[in-house]
């Protein structure tokens, strides 16, 4: 269990006390300068389960310092420790910075150990809920996915090289909960199984579209996003799939890397989309350098301009893949197939550059055990 504490109070001589009586219970950090506090919870690769402030500080009141505490660190657990015995400030410390505990000063130190100890518990709580709920998210969008790869194996393809892309880019930004991103892209085409095939084929091809199609195509991103909606922990997803096509402009601000806003959340998503639909369909003739430079030269915020930036090593990683022939029994997730592959009784079980899925493997299988297949593949791998 991660017992990370931090005491923040611009009294030295207050941070040294609690040192001395909690450290053989906790692992604890103090900081006398609430600026440097916030650079301190920034820079964490891990978070403090609980952050423990001063109300009465030089330059921001504890309130404040707790709320933006709050959106840096989401998941770290925060505790009002203050002189300010006054209600108006307690009822502002909950409903403004979220405060597990306002506990007022001299403090007990078994009072103060008692309230970590509940802080602490409830920060592996919600953690072990977080993860339990975004592995379930993971593991039922997968099961989409299989289903769609098998409905529609082209927007299986579509979707797995746009998040492809977008793990491409959060993985060498840095991006925090990448998860959200990711499955923004695997979903983001879902919506183009309600158009008429035809559109849907004529537009990843790269062609013109009249003025009444090209509208029904736009209307794609707005259906998925109305289909995930009424998912819990699925309405910033939704709402980056439905700007996939029109990032906003001013977001994520400049300080992103300082900390996200749900708003910064939803742009971020959003630039990530709409880079990895363009790079991918942009011209599908164009030489991906050529679409790349296309990018750059784009404005946009700062954000965006780092993102392409990471999509320069997406070529070279498709060169690096090799073609081969195998046979049904050496097929594996993740190889792209370089031809249809059609039943001995005519019916075509996949097209050609299609991006293998266990389920659609398995399929293969099923049907080389009773009508017949072709027993070798030509592959990526």
């Amino acid at each position: 269990m991660s017992r990370r504490i931090l005491l923040v109070d611009d009294e030295e001589r207050v941070t040294s006390g609690l040192r001395r009586n909690l450290r053989r219970t906790f692992e604890i950090e103090t900081c006398n300068d609430p600026e440097a506090a916030l650079d301190l919870v920034a820079g964490q690769e891990e978070p403090f389960s609980v952050v423990v402030s001063d109300y009465q500080m030089p330059g921001i009141n504890g309130i404040d310092f707790l709320a933006r505490v709050r959106d840096l660190a989401p998941e770290t657990v925060r505790i009002m420790l203050t002189g300010q015995a006054d209600l108006d400030a307690s009822m502002r410390a909950v409903n403004e910075g979220e405060v597990f505990r306002f506990l007022t000063k001299p403090c007990p130190s078994d009072t103060l150990a008692a309230a970590l100890g509940s802080a602490i518990r409830q920060f592996e709580l919600e953690r072990a809920e977080r993860e339990l709920l975004e592995q379930t998210l993971k593991g039922t969008v997968n099961t989409l996915v299989e289903l769609v790869g098998l409905v529609d194996p082209a927007t299986h393809d579509e979707s797995v090289r746009i998040r492809d892309l977008i793990q491409l880019m959060a993985t060498r930004m840095d991006l925090p909960d990448r998860w959200r991103f990711e499955l923004a892209g695997v979903l983001s085409q879902l919506g183009t199984l309600t158009l008429p095939r035809g559109l849907v084929d004529d537009r990843r091809a790269g062609l013109h579209l009249d003025p009444r199609p090209a509208a029904l195509w736009k209307t794609h991103p707005g259906i998925t996003a109305a289909l995930l909606s009424n998912i819990p922990r699925m309405e910033l997803i939704a709402e980056m799939i439905s700007m996939q096509e029109h990032p906003p402009a001013d977001r994520p601000q400049e300080s992103w890397r300082n900390g996200c806003n749900e708003a910064d959340i939803v742009g971020i998503g959003a630039h990530l989309l709409d880079l990895a639909l363009r790079a991918r369909h942009l011209n599908p003739e164009t030489d991906p350098t050529e679409v790349l430079a296309m990018l750059a030269a784009e404005s946009g915020p700062a954000f965006r301009m780092e993102a392409v930036g990471s999509l320069t090593s997406a070529a070279p990683a498709e060169r690096a893949r090799q073609q081969m022939t195998v046979t049904i029994g050496d097929l594996r997730p993740g190889m792209t197939l370089l031809h249809e592959v059609t039943a001995h009784n005519g019916i075509m079980l996949l097209k050609a550059d299609s991006n293998l899925t266990g389920t659609q493997i398995q399929r293969l299988r099923a049907f080389a055990d009773t009508i017949g297949v072709p027993t070798e593949y030509t592959v990526l791998a």
